[in-house]
């Protein structure tokens, strides 16, 4: 071989290392100024991407518009709690007679229940807003009431002991009362229609009561239960509340319905 074909053999390699490292760093270059304004090199549409282009293609060509499917609207609802006890007479009567459901429903609001067995639990969950509303006894809407900022209130009366102690009453969330006076104004007549008919005709509305608290506890109601409903008597009026806890008590919608109805206010 000839020292001329040497060099040029030469020649030729060093061009194409030359060549090699130009495409090196007009690709490293490339990358560089894609990743520097946010861009990538374009990527393979994959299978389900590229089905969606083509309905939408095929859309466009038939002239068909189609409308994103509306997000569900979750219906308002009511969470009344309810003491699993015969003290609770008119809350489970009315309840089980559907008095309060029946009211709610015009508005398309939901009525969920909540049982307990513990007062204190049921009034921190009205305070603390697990629940709306609640059939409670008046010690605990008490404590509810004495957290800051007063977050409940007694609205009406529910049932008294035989010898005139307040035993159980209705008491709501300050918040929900603001937001929602329409469901508690509904609220309010199924309990007087529950407080009504416990009055006039205890024989039709304690058997309700009891059907009730049997499905709540999920137990037979046992005879020493059963007559314990009789030592407990429907009422509206609430009692008195030392002076205290005076603000506590906010009858003026209860009372405004039972005048309505030509009952004795509270």
């Amino acid at each position: 071989m000839t020292e001329q074909n040497q060099n040029g053999r030469a020649s030729r390699a060093r061009a194409a290392v030359i060549c090699a490292a130009a495409i090196a760093i007009a690709a490293a270059v490339t990358t560089a100024f894609l990743t520097t304004n946010g861009s990538s090199p374009p990527r393979r549409p994959t299978a389900a991407q590229a089905a969606r282009q083509r309905a939408k293609q095929t859309d466009r060509a038939l002239g068909i518009t189609r409308t994103q499917p509306a997000k569900p609207v979750r219906a308002p609802q009511l969470r009344l709690g309810i003491l699993a006890t015969p003290a609770d007479t008119t809350g489970l009567a009315a309840i089980q007679l559907g008095y309060i459901a029946a009211k709610l429903s015009p508005s398309g609001t939901q009525l969920t229940t909540t049982a307990y067995t513990s007062a204190d639990a049921e009034a921190a969950a009205l305070a603390d807003g697990t629940i709306d509303a609640a059939y409670i006894t008046p010690a605990a809407a008490t404590t509810a009431w004495q957290r800051p900022g007063h977050p409940v209130r007694i609205i009406a009366g529910a049932d008294q002991a035989t010898d005139g102690a307040p035993a159980v009453v209705l008491a709501v969330s300050n918040s929900y009362l603001m937001s929602h006076p329409a469901h508690i104004t509904d609220l309010l007549q199924g309990h007087i229609q529950a407080t009504t008919l416990l009055t006039s005709s205890p024989a039709l509305a304690l058997p309700a009561a009891r059907d009730e608290l049997q499905q709540l506890t999920h137990h037979q109601i046992t005879k020493t239960t059963s007559a314990a409903f009789g030592q407990y008597r429907a009422t509206n009026n609430p009692g008195t509340v030392d002076s205290s806890s005076s603000e506590l008590l906010d009858l003026t919608l209860v009372n405004t319905l039972l005048r309505a109805s030509g009952l004795a206010p509270a």
